[in-house]
């Protein structure tokens, strides 16, 4: 399985692409723009010497001289002289790390992570922490004679170890304000809400693929599958984050209803639900996808069974249709 690249990977903030998590990782969080793209390929910026000297980071106590956190929080940035698109890091005293990412929007789009330091180490150590998962990146950084921020960028990933020397393509930033206030109409993305919505992805897809296998069942068979195995779908039992099952409706065959139930506590649950309508004397079938409106590892109930093949099928309470 492939894995999250550190190469500002972990820096988009936009829509998700897919739907595959590795280590409980986010992989669609993937630049148009990569680190190196703005950093590594612009000398004035990104290429520092390829034996850089380390500047000591001064302790707390060295009189007025502030701290390596001091020093660290506020706003850095990166600039592409070739389209004057820019890359700002937020760093707050309290641990929280702000990417604001190039965007032609008005509404300037701001991914929300963690990060910790160690000052003592030569290069000090940096983690940059996804919220809400286990995964984090080990890296290094320092800060340059000329005042500008030395970060080891290129080549590290999650749950690899920390580089121990910076190399030639380390990203140099420059601090632009000891401030840590995003811009007023910041739209900050939490990475844990992208993860769930990602991993709720595979609900939805599951259940829609259930509904329509059993559609093309029932068509072949003049009956609903009873197992998944049935369906032929290649869906597993349960996954890391679901468990799906078709479940009996009594001596009814007039409809069949399947659960995607949560694994999670922060994922939606879904049913999904295929019902045969008559239209003219000709047997239809008609489906729908039911979410909890809010995370649950308990499924909506069955809708009920709609009057024709035109009627809209309703969720029942505490629960959303699922739009396709």
């Amino acid at each position: 399985m492939s894995r999250t690249c550190f190469n500002l990977r972990w820096l988009q903030a936009s829509q998700v692409t897919s739907i595959s998590i590795a280590s409980n990782l986010l992989l669609g969080l993937l630049s148009t723009l990569t680190l190196s793209a703005i950093l590594v390929q612009h000398p004035a910026i990104a290429q520092p010497s390829p034996t850089p000297s380390i500047t000591p980071s001064p302790s707390p106590q060295q009189g007025n001289v502030p701290s390596p956190q001091a020093r660290l929080s506020g706003q850095w940035q990166a600039k592409n002289p070739a389209s004057d698109q820019v890359i700002t890091l937020t760093f707050t005293p309290d641990g929280t790390l702000f990417v604001q990412l190039p965007s032609s929007a008005e509404t300037p789009v701001t991914q929300k992570l963690g990060y910790r330091i160690n000052p003592t180490p030569q290069p000090m150590q940096i983690d940059v922490i996804f919220p809400g998962t286990d995964q984090f990146v080990k890296t290094i950084f320092e800060f340059t004679a000329a005042g500008q921020l030395r970060l080891q960028v290129a080549g590290t990933n999650p749950g690899e170890p920390r580089p121990t020397a910076f190399r030639s393509d380390a990203s140099l930033f420059e601090k632009v304000s000891d401030s840590t206030a995003l811009p007023a109409n910041a739209q900050v993305n939490d990475l844990q809400t992208a993860v769930n919505r990602a991993q709720q992805i595979e609900g939805k897809q599951n259940m829609g693929a259930m509904n329509r296998g059993q559609q093309a069942y029932y068509l072949e068979n003049d009956k609903f599958a009873t197992t998944i195995g049935e369906l032929g779908l290649g869906i597993e039992p349960e996954t890391e984050n679901y468990r799906y099952q078709i479940v009996p409706q009594g001596n009814s065959t007039g409809s069949v209803m399947m659960t995607a139930t949560a694994l999670r506590p922060e994922l939606k649950s879904y049913t999904g639900a295929v019902f045969l309508v008559k239209e003219k004397n000709e047997a239809l079938t008609i489906s729908t996808i039911c979410e909890t409106e809010k995370p649950s590892s308990t499924p909506p109930a069955m809708p009920s069974a709609p009057s024709n093949v035109k009627a809209e099928i309703l969720c029942p309470t505490g629960s959303n249709r699922v739009r396709r």
